[in-house]
């Protein structure tokens, strides 16, 4: 700063000088004085600024070049160092950036490293080729340290080579996270393909940008494009031309893929069945940061005992309403069914009707014949009533002992007694031998009772009480038929 400022200086008197100089010379030709003298000011005020300004312009690069946390340094053709900051300087224990200069590696290090670091910075001045971004792992101290150095040869204005200038710096904790980072990430990659478990990850547009090897083996069918990069649209389109989803039937429009790939971005789990038979577990997480996880589960085994036990308690709920002799419903199941057929016939004014039956004689049936031939007799009987009362809205149980009971939605009174009919007919046809019997086969009595207007509130209860009243008319009648519920012929006989 002194020199360029008495250089300044110097140019101002001089220009000054100049000025009176050229004063007497323009006196003898009648020009003004004064603005020769103006002219030369100006001219010496320029200069100086100039200079001032590259001064600052040289204190900001040699602050940048002292102040940086890397080592730059400049080198002549003799791998000597030209300049130097101040952390070369610190670093090679020298007391200031100028003390170091004119030392070379071969002050610096060891004889071998200097002698490689000569060989290869002469090659690089030779070949005028640059050389970036190097690591070398270097022990100091008794620590090991990575660093990252950077050359370029300097040419000057010819093009001939004249030295290399060079920027290294310490990366030494870079290194460290970045093999931390790797470390973590072929741990997690372990982890990954340790799992049975299938895992993937979507940004926010629906990209894939992570998976496992397990997430793509789970769906054989749209496997290939379970990669990252991916988008979700793309995957959707291979499930449903592959017919890889069962619950996928429909034809691939813009609006369905865009409804599709926007539930990806919801908290969620779902079930979903393969064209195979397999069966997986989708469970969707979304992160704060819009990404959408995705794990998936292979749960066959599970679903298949799910439905074994499904299966299982069905056939439990059909046992345990079931008579196990004949097949048929049992009193418990029926009381149900009888509740819930009047309530419904009532509210929507529908007929219905209720045959009460029992096998005449059946105690001196057994005491004759057995209570095996007692119980195949009984089966005989339900397997009539199923080949008369063969609707599905039928409804035939067991009501205790050798009593029977059937209901009958959407009947009336008439074709109620024709059913009744046709049951004792197809009874008699069978012929089972009763010698108990005045009929010398086995036969039944039936009571009807039948609602086609519902005026008057009925309980289930009452329904059954009215066709078991027509029962023991029939009983008292002589047996082996049908009556139908009549109000004034309500006397009950004993059987």
């Amino acid at each position: 700063m002194l020199g360029i400022a008495v250089s300044a200086t110097l140019l101002v008197v001089m220009s000054v000088l100049t000025s009176q100089a050229n004063a007497r010379a323009v006196e003898l030709v009648g020009f003004p004085i004064t603005v020769l003298n103006f002219l030369s000011i100006m001219i010496a005020a320029f200069v100086l600024i100039q200079f001032e300004r590259m001064a600052h312009d040289r204190d900001i690069l040699s602050a940048a070049l002292t102040q940086t946390p890397d080592f730059h340094y400049v080198k002549n053709r003799e791998g000597k160092f030209v300049i130097v900051n101040k952390n070369v300087a610190e670093h090679h224990h020298y007391p200031s950036p100028a003390a170091m200069v004119g030392a070379s590696d071969f002050q610096l290090a060891t004889q071998r490293r200097a002698e490689m670091l000569y060989a290869e910075e002469q090659a690089l001045m030779e070949s005028g080729q640059s050389q970036l971004d190097k690591i070398e792992y270097l022990s100091e101290g008794g620590r090991d340290r990575c660093y990252s150095t950077s050359k370029v040869p300097l040419r000057d204005r010819t093009g001939a080579v004249i030295g290399l200038a060079g920027a290294t710096r310490d990366v030494t904790e870079e290194r460290k996270i970045e093999q931390e980072l790797r470390e973590s990430k072929d741990l997690l990659s372990l982890a990954m393909a340790g799992m049975s478990d299938g895992f993937a990850m979507f940004d926010r547009t629906g990209t894939l940008v992570f998976s496992n090897t397990q997430y793509a083996a789970l769906f054989p069918l749209s496997g290939e494009a379970r990669v990252p990069g991916t988008n979700i649209r793309d995957i959707l389109k291979k499930v449903v031309e592959s017919n890889e989803r069962r619950d996928f039937r429909q034809e691939i429009t813009d609006a369905w893929l865009s409804e599709a790939a926007a539930a990806l971005f919801f908290d969620k789990e779902e079930y979903i069945e393969l064209y195979d038979g397999r069966w997986l577990s989708l469970r969707t997480r979304v992160a704060d940061n819009g990404m959408a996880l995705v794990a998936v589960s292979d749960i066959t085994t599970m679903k298949q005992a799910e439905f074994a036990l499904r299966t299982v308690a069905e056939q439990m709920k059909s046992l345990a309403e079931t008579d196990a002799l004949t097949g048929l419903l049992n009193r418990r199941a029926f009381d149900h069914a009888m509740s819930v057929a009047v309530e419904r016939s009532r509210l929507e004014r529908r007929p219905m009707a209720v045959l009460m039956i029992d096998v005449d004689r059946f105690k001196a049936y057994n005491d004759t014949y057995g209570h095996p031939e007692g119980d195949a007799c009984l089966k005989a009987i339900a397997d009539c009533l199923r080949r008369t009362m063969n609707r599905p809205q039928d409804v035939l149980a067991r009501f205790g002992g050798e009593e029977f009971v059937v209901l009958l939605p959407d009947t009336d009174g008439t074709k109620a007694l024709v059913l009744a009919e046709q049951f004792r007919s197809t009874l008699l046809a069978r012929a089972i031998a009763h010698s108990g019997s005045e009929y010398g086969v086995v036969t039944a009595s039936i009571g009807i009772s039948a609602k086609s207007n519902w005026k008057q509130q009925i309980s289930a209860a009452e329904f059954i009480l009215e066709a078991d009243q027509g029962l023991y008319q029939a009983k008292r009648d002589g047996r082996n038929q049908a009556v139908a519920w009549n109000p004034p012929r309500t006397s009950r006989a004993a059987r």
